[in-house]
């Protein structure tokens, strides 16, 4: 076999919540590290996004961090990386398990030859998940995890680096219209800088509105975006969210539901398995559903929309291409501004980094 998928942690329901360490002990090149995470929906209401079942998953050697970010960053960079439409199954009925998968991908593709890990090339390889299983939905039953690795095996490949990714810098944002300048390192290659506006039911315009990259004190302006203006136009780039989900209905408002998609216009299509009506009452937002149904039903669905998690992609050159990704070494300084938007003093504001970083 030219490739294998390795187990590196069984699975299991680690308990409640902590965090897991997980020792890399596989000596082949690692193309992709995947995580699932099943929890057991309850019929208390949803609280946010089961992603979040993992609030930290990180990739170290010793003092030394290759992987930082939450489980719904993960997710995004994910989709954003791979143009996939999602990484869960949804099933929100009682005693039934919600499925989440997230990624560590180490090249730009699933058995990428230029782009892989090298455990040989660190001492001290660990893995640290940690979970909540109740972080998003009030008394879940279980949560289990598993881990495995896609290694290369009996190819014989040369990696020149592997990509690298972490959370940069993240802070509550102030009172709407309040700049925050963000200092990016200049020690490796820039190949996507993830912005992220996170408030629960919000739009990610809502935390910032506006996103800024200049270089050595404003002497050049790569891009100036206004948030919701830039995602029209990555309609034409990026593939949309579409997301199913079964659950349950009725004319009660504890049907609410939360998806990866998080723009304004996200569009839920939903089908009862009864002859019922099924009405939204407030529009979707932030990835919050609320829908009702006149008698009790099952209901399947479908949400259509973009910006996973609240998570906006900006680009950095041709993806594809190693040598046309942005190239801040030479560079003096590099900074982002980002403008508080609409809703002030609650939402998060992130920028997660995925760098080259060559052997």
């Amino acid at each position: 076999m030219k490739y294998r998928s390795t187990e590196l942690y069984d699975a299991k329901d680690p308990g409640a919540a902590g965090t897991e360490i997980i020792d890399i002990f596989v000596k082949e090149p690692i193309s992709r590290i995947v995580i699932s995470g099943r929890t057991m929906y309850t019929t208390a209401p949803m609280l946010m996004h089961p992603a979040n079942y993992l609030t930290r998953i990180e990739l170290t050697d010793g003092s030394d961090v290759l992987f930082q970010m939450d489980g719904p960053e993960c997710q995004a960079l994910c989709l954003y990386d791979r143009r996939v439409h999602t990484m869960n199954h949804e099933r929100f009925y009682g005693g039934l398990q919600t499925f989440c998968v997230y990624g560590l991908d180490f090249g730009r593709f699933l058995w990428d030859k230029e782009l892989a890990l090298i455990p040989g090339n660190f001492g001290n390889l660990k893995l640290k998940l940690t979970y909540d299983k109740d972080i998003w939905n009030t008394n879940a039953a279980t949560g289990e995890i598993e881990v495995w690795a896609e290694c290369f095996d009996e190819k014989v490949i040369s990696p020149i680096g592997f990509l690298m990714a972490k959370e940069h810098w993240s802070a509550v944002m102030a009172a709407t219209g309040t700049y925050y300048y963000v200092d990016l390192p200049t020690d490796y290659p820039i190949r996507q800088i993830i912005v992220r506006g996170a408030l629960d039911k919000k739009e990610p315009w809502e935390t910032v509105s506006e996103v800024r990259l200049d270089e050595d004190n404003m002497r050049s302006v790569p891009f100036n975006w206004e948030v919701e203006d830039y995602h029209r136009k990555m309609h034409g780039e990026w593939i949309p969210i579409d997301e199913a989900f079964c659950g349950a209905g009725d004319a009660n408002p504890n049907n609410a539901i939360y998806v990866t998609p998080t723009t304004f216009y996200t569009t839920p299509v939903i089908t009862p398995s009864v002859e019922t009506d099924v009405w939204i009452p407030t529009q979707p937002a932030g990835g919050y559903i609320d829908f009702r149904c006149r008698v009790q039903s099952n209901v399947y669905g479908i949400a259509h929309g973009w910006l996973p998690h609240h998570c906006i992609q900006f680009p950095m050159g041709n993806q594809q291409d190693l040598d046309d990704w942005y190239d801040v070494q030479n560079k003096g300084s590099v900074r982002l501004r980002l403008r508080a938007g609409a809703t002030e003093t609650t939402g998060i504001g992130t920028v997660i980094l995925q760098q080259l970083r060559r052997y």
